[in-house]
């Protein structure tokens, strides 16, 4: 399965993607089409929120700025 099957069949568009995995729309197009390759951490990023695991449960978007960028500290922490 593709990432763009995936991603639909969570019912996801680009852009909600983007947001709950915290970059902007633009990047999964280009990961979606082949032009650009995910780095190792954004690969476990995608993968928690397409298994609906602790970053995707619920799917609920993020309330602000703030707590997007407190969670990407938390991300290049645990990942990078």
């Amino acid at each position: 399965m593709t990432l763009v099957e995936r991603r639909r069949a969570i019912g996801l568009n680009q852009r909600q993607f983007a947001k709950r995995i915290g970059c902007c729309n633009s990047y999964i197009s280009r990961v979606e089409q082949g032009k650009e390759a995910p780095t190792s951490a954004m690969l476990e990023v995608i993968e928690e929120v397409l298994s609906g695991g602790v970053l995707g449960k619920d799917l609920v978007p993020f309330r602000d700025a703030e707590e997007k960028a407190e969670l990407r500290k938390i991300w290049i922490r645990d990942y990078a």
